[in-house]
């Protein structure tokens, strides 16, 4: 008898032990699930995004990614990815105390569509929606200019069908752009020069040495909040200022291996302000006004945005001989009409320092995101007046700025990989996407292999 009541009580003990370990194991486990681009089958470039930021340094986080084909089949790659993503936010990591999904270029292309399908899940069925969130990084459902809202409905045969633009859940969702990135900034109106500034993004704008380069922490973006009522969910898009146009990055790159950028840049400085105004001209604003609203390309341009464009050339023009005087790098503020200009925190911060500016979706009303107004909004919300100098964003800002927005000038920069004792979910990236294969850094000069979605 003594014999029973001893095992009894040793085995009480275990089970107190083990379940104390476990809810311990709760509070501290968080997790960052990272989806590659094209050409990082194995997600080992996401721990660099943003100035390395989308690995929070507190919080105890981990990183798993998620192993896929990663190639230039979009679609294809999407749904080998799409099961690995659900089965871990749904099963292997469901006990962990927070999740945040981060997804590059064709990464996010499964993190989107995971969203669709854990909203259309009963909730029960579906993590809690205060566990999960997204961070999509240079992504085609990036607000008013993600390409594939641009296009709704427009696919490629054998590599991608289309996705249109993102759909609010019932899981916060944050939205990096570039300004100017070719897939998640592109022009709303047909325009020639808009529309070589942003095939040059490919390789100025959107690569990955461009998005590591970016410092949430000191670079000026736009940043606007949507909230979801129907959901009970928060989108937050943010637009990164990109002090230098792509369709200049050609110039400055030959300038750079030539070692002549301090005679080349006066030059390039003086028709910069000029070029912007007429690359600007292509898109419904540049201050991140009304970032859900549906806009497909168009041939045409609004006659007011040519009206717009045509009285900020005198401001243009006078930056410009200023800029050649000045050497090409002049201290010029970026306008900030809704008040809504600022840095952000990391990916993982609970808590966004940003404004409010009005906003619209082009939906029925009961699913129409309410968005709270600023004062200072102008009456249309979508063409605030253009500055002075007509030269918003000139190289060599006192403001700090994504050093190279040229993806050319900054020293390249070692992948992160995740810890040999940390989980990762199922290797399904197939022969061409061998795990043990070396991958590139993402500080190689970028190309249009960069370009994922």
């Amino acid at each position: 008898m003594r014999a029973v009541v001893t095992a009894l009580g040793c085995s009480s003990v275990l089970l107190l032990a083990q379940s104390t370990g476990t809810a311990a194991g709760v509070e501290l486990v968080n997790t960052v699930v990272g989806i590659g681009g094209r050409g990082d089958p194995t997600g080992a470039r996401i721990p660099d995004k943003l100035a390395g930021t989308v690995l929070p340094t507190t919080g105890d986080y981990r990183y798993v990614p998620i192993r896929y084909p990663a190639t230039v089949a979009l679609d294809r790659s999407r749904d080998v990815a799409l099961p690995l993503l659900h089965e871990y936010l749904t099963a292997t990591g469901r006990d962990d105390a927070h999740l945040i999904v981060a997804a590059y270029s064709l990464g996010t292309m499964a993190a989107e569509q995971e969203k669709r399908n854990l909203q259309s899940l009963d909730p029960s069925a579906a993590p809690p929606r205060d566990q999960v969130t997204f961070a999509m990084i240079g992504s085609p459902f990036a607000g008013n200019g993600g390409i594939f809202a641009r296009f709704p409905g427009v696919g490629i045969p054998g590599v991608t069908a289309g996705m249109g633009a993102a759909q609010p859940s019932r899981y916060d969702t944050t939205h990096y752009a570039n300004m100017y990135d070719t897939y998640a900034d592109f022009p709303a109106y047909f325009n020639p020069v808009a529309l070589l500034n942003a095939a040059l993004s490919i390789r100025y704008g959107h690569s990955d040495a461009a998005y590591d380069q970016i410092d949430p922490h000191t670079t000026p973006a736009y940043v606007t909040e949507v909230s979801n009522p129907t959901t009970g969910s928060t989108d937050r898009y943010v637009l990164f200022v990109n002090p230098r146009l792509p369709l200049l990055g050609p110039l400055r790159e030959l300038a750079a291996m030539t070692g002549t950028s301090g005679l080349v840049e006066p030059w390039i400085g003086a028709v910069e302000p000029l070029l912007r105004v007429v690359v600007d001209m292509g898109y419904t604003d540049r201050v991140n006004a009304n970032p859900t609203a549906s806009v497909p390309f168009s041939v045409l341009t609004p006659l007011p945005k040519i009206a717009e464009a045509l009285a900020a050339l005198p401001g243009a023009l006078a930056q410009g001989a200023a800029n050649f005087t000045g050497g090409g790098h002049p201290g010029t503020t970026p306008p900030d009409p809704l008040g809504n200009l600022t840095t952000v925190p990391s990916v993982a911060s609970a808590v966004a320092p940003v404004q409010r500016a009005s906003s619209a979706r082009d939906a029925e009303p009961e699913s129409t995101p309410e968005v709270v107004s600023h004062d200072a909004a102008p009456a249309d919300g979508l063409h605030p007046a253009v500055t002075s100098d007509g030269n918003k964003f000139t190289p060599g800002s006192p403001e700090p700025t994504p050093a190279a927005a040229t993806g050319q000038t900054s020293p390249p920069s070692t992948p992160s990989t995740a810890d040999p004792d940390t989980p990762t979910v199922p290797d399904a990236a197939g022969p061409d996407a061998n795990a043990s294969a070396p991958q590139p850094t993402s500080g190689q000069s970028p190309t249009s292999a960069d370009a994922a979605a």
